[in-house]
């Protein structure tokens, strides 16, 4: 009986070429589009769950009570206080991230920014596998390492790396204590290097015992899963026992599940994890939806429209005693025949496109033919449902009467559905994801061209680490780099745009009290920071190197005047205090500049003051002329190993760091660019095969209305009419969801752009223009036929 049905199934294909193939380039595209963004989407969600704890583990947030704004670098002195005063608490764990370090072994010396301190609770609370040393060890003292497999292959090939000795920024000894296995894609932590959080003691005591060192991320291990609201409940008591009324009158924490930690904190400025995007997880996975309907609408179109064709067929199988099972079975068996060749299909294009999508996302995944042929497997079972069970259910329930008939009359009651409800969704999908698009490249063009309040292009950054020779380097590149007629000017500052700034102090206007201070981002520069970056002065003047007075003297941007609450005739005249252990230091104000954007334009500009000092030095900052900038960089590179052997020289380009802050966004516009294509191209498959159906239908009517005269443009006119019907009904409907939607992904942004109604406007001019004309083009034929045809078909 199988058999009977697939020779059956395989002449209805063979007999309904055109059919075969539209349904197969759809079903194809949108079973290999499915994969890919199914593969992604299972690949972010499962993030972390490797952990054993994964469920219990909370990150501690602050959050700002006057701005809701959320950050999770804090005191590490809390540790200790955590422990001992919430019993719900199980366990703590500090991880400081040791940033931009140079690890020395033997001759060879290199920078890593893959370095975390951590307390010996780490292992405890995170699932990474040791491949030698004690967890509840390798930890405990200070000064010793743990680095991963790979790491330790580097660093020693085939030898034994216990024991081992390698040294950080050429002053601090570590003992490797023990080896990790590579951590897993699939974790939000990404490291090479773990050492005893205690080694901050050797390092930089400061960084545990002052609350002013905010540089500490705390995960808690709670002992009863619902019992974070409780302990959230307390923070308020805490807070305020601990650090007083001023800081508990700004301040809170909230508990938040570390499962969150990667695709829910795109938020969260600082941080030490890799991130994701939840907005891109549900995005893709709404237009993987919405490709799979789309090409389950072609093919009920298409199988519905055929019935015509084959009524005569199933009308004599009825009579020759087929039961309404067998031809359900038939037409199902059809389904799937074409199903299974466009999973074939689409295996060929998931290693194309799995390939592409890797290469545009710069992410890790594995499109394995394992995972692969599961996904279609399943796929193509719910699409031979979805897509073949309900024209199936029609065909085969038709009775034998109606079907021996010449009229139309037995497809009335799903008539409607024929001619309306798919076609309008087909073109409500296409304007939706049209103007998505155009609105999300839009965002990404506003970023890229908004003013930053510095000229960041022909900007390099090097980096000059800290330690008895900064100053010496320093001055060296200066006077070197000076006497290049390439480099416009150089100087340093302690932050660099666009990292933002690492340090906030409370100042307040003289004619204020110390109660009235405000938290406002501070940085250290050197003479010449902000003409170099050509920071624009609205009063005032820069520091001048000739008036010993600067010293004590800071430049403000325009943004702190509003958060302080005074003016810049004030300012300059009163100057300000800065807040103090003891008191308050009075500095002189000397200038006023533009605001200055030093971090993503995802988060509020951050009012900033500048001041002299030579840790300013510790970042050189060289204003190149824009043709010579990779040249003046190989220069600096020489000048550098010329002056030390200790450090690596390390270089990037402002524009290529403020571009990188953009790129998940970038990623999401290329990303989404593809997939709108091809729904749209499904869409468009849609349209091509039911106008030629419509067109089919009318063609004796199209032969009667050129005999009494009606020219081509006339005909043409006439089928293109009920799709601008259906294309402007759909615009309707598409407005209020793109809006809403748009609206939503935009509060990722600080910064975004006036949604206009021309955006909408225009895309469904674009949606219109295109429909008609595909419309037009296969249309074509019907309105050129010879009426003298007809007239012998209707005699």
């Amino acid at each position: 009986m199988l058999h009977n049905y697939v020779i059956t199934a395989f002449r209805s294909i063979l007999k309904n070429k055109t059919t075969f193939l539209i349904n197969l380039i759809g079903l194809a595209l949108a079973a290999a589009t499915c994969t890919i963004i199914v593969t992604y989407v299972l690949a972010e969600i499962k993030f972390d769950k490797f952990h054993k704890n994964y469920d219990n583990i909370y990150r501690l947030i602050g959050v700002t009570k006057e701005t809701k704004e959320e950050y999770v670098n804090h005191p590490a002195k809390y540790y200790d206080l955590l422990l001992k005063e919430f019993p719900g608490i199980d366990d703590v764990c500090r991880v400081y991230p040791w940033d931009n370090c140079v690890i020395k072994k033997g001759d060879n010396n290199f920078f890593e920014d893959r370095i975390f301190l951590a307390d010996d609770t780490f292992f405890k609370m995170f699932s990474f596998s040791l491949i030698s040393g004690d967890p509840t060890e390798v930890l405990s003292n200070p000064n010793q390492l743990i680095i991963s497999q790979k790491t330790a292959e580097k660093l020693f090939g085939s030898n034994n790396p216990i024991n081992q000795t390698v040294t950080i920024n050429n002053v601090h000894d570590f003992v490797i204590k023990g080896v990790f296995n590579n951590i897993p894609e699939a974790s939000s932590f990404d490291f090479d290097y773990i050492g005893s959080i205690s080694s901050l003691k050797i390092i930089d005591n400061c960084i545990l015992d002052n609350w002013n060192y905010a540089y500490a991320y705390f995960y808690l291990l709670l002992n009863e899963k619902n019992n974070a609201a409780n302990i959230q409940n307390k923070f308020p008591e805490f807070i305020q026992k601990h650090r007083g009324d001023y800081v508990s009158s700004v301040m809170d924490f909230k508990l938040d599940k570390f499962e969150n930690a990667h695709l829910k904190s795109a938020h969260i400025k600082k941080d030490i994890i890799k991130k994701g995007n939840i907005v891109n997880v549900y995005g893709f996975s709404i237009i993987a939806i919405i490709i799979i309907a789309l090409a389950c609408f072609n093919f009920i179109n298409l199988s519905l429209s055929n019935y015509i064709n084959r009524k005569r067929e199933i009308g004599l199988r009825k009579s020759l005693g087929a039961q309404k099972i067998n031809i359900l079975t038939q037409f199902l068996v059809e389904t799937f025949l074409i199903v299974l060749v466009a999973s074939i299909l689409s295996i060929i294009l998931i290693q194309f496109g799995g390939n592409y999508f890797k290469h545009i996302t710069n992410l890790d995944i594995n499109f394995s033919w394992t995972n692969n042929l599961i996904y279609l497997f399943i796929l193509a079972v719910l699409l031979t449902f979805g897509s073949g069970f309900y024209p199936s259910y029609v065909l085969s329930n038709q009775p034998v009467v109606s079907l021996n008939k010449e009229s139309d009359n037995s497809i009335k009651h799903f008539n409607y559905y024929l001619k309306h409800l798919p076609i309008i969704l087909q073109f409500t999908i296409a304007i939706s994801l049209i103007i998505s698009t155009v609105l999300v490249l839009m965002q990404i063009e506003y970023l890229d061209k908004k003013e930053l309040g510095f000229n960041h292009y022909g900007l390099i950054h090097v980096e000059n680490p800290y330690d008895k020779n900064m100053i010496n380097r320093y001055n060296i590149i200066l006077e070197e780099a000076n006497n290049l007629p390439e480099i416009e000017k150089i100087s340093g500052g302690y932050d660099i745009p666009p990292n933002g700034y690492s340090m906030c102090l409370k100042f307040f206007p003289k004619e204020k009290n110390r109660q009235d201070a405000v938290q406002l981002g501070y940085t250290l520069v050197e003479y010449g920071f902000l003409s170099t970056i050509e920071a624009n002065f609205i009063e005032g003047r820069n520091f001048k190197p000739e008036l010993s007075s600067d010293s004590s003297a800071v430049i403000l941007t325009k943004s702190s005047l509003t958060a302080l609450g005074t003016t810049s005739q004030e300012i300059l005249i009163n100057g300000i205090n800065q807040v103090t252990q003891t008191g308050s230091d009075h500095l002189k104000v000397i200038g006023i500049i533009d605001d200055i954007h030093f971090s993503s334009l995802k988060y509020s500009l951050e009012p900033m003051v500048f001041r002299l000092s030579e840790w300013g030095k510790t970042n050189i900052i060289v204003k190149a002329k824009k043709e010579n900038i990779k040249e003046v960089t190989e220069k600096l590179n020489k000048y550098w190993k010329s002056i030390t052997t200790d450090w690596p020289f390390k270089a990037s380009f402002i524009t290529d760091n403020i571009n990188f802050l953009y790129r998940s966004d970038r990623i999401l516009g290329y990303v989404l660019k593809t997939f709108v294509f091809i729904a749209v191209f499904i869409s468009l498959l849609g349209v091509i095969a039911f106008s030629s159906f419509i067109a089919s239908k009318r063609k004796k009517e199209i032969g009667i209305r050129k005999v009494i005269g009606a020219s081509r443009l006339n005909i043409l006119v006439l089928l293109a009419n009920k799709f601008v019907k259906w294309i402007l009904f759909s615009f309707i409907i598409s407005c209020p969801i793109v809006f809403f939607m748009i609206k939503e992904w935009l509060k990722s942004f600080h910064y975004q752009i006036d949604i206009g109604f021309s955006v909408f406007v225009i895309s469904g001019i674009l949606v219109l223009c295109s429909g008609v004309l595909v419309v037009i083009i296969v249309s074509y034929k019907y309105a050129s036929i010879n009426p003298t045809n007809t007239i012998k078909d209707l005699a």
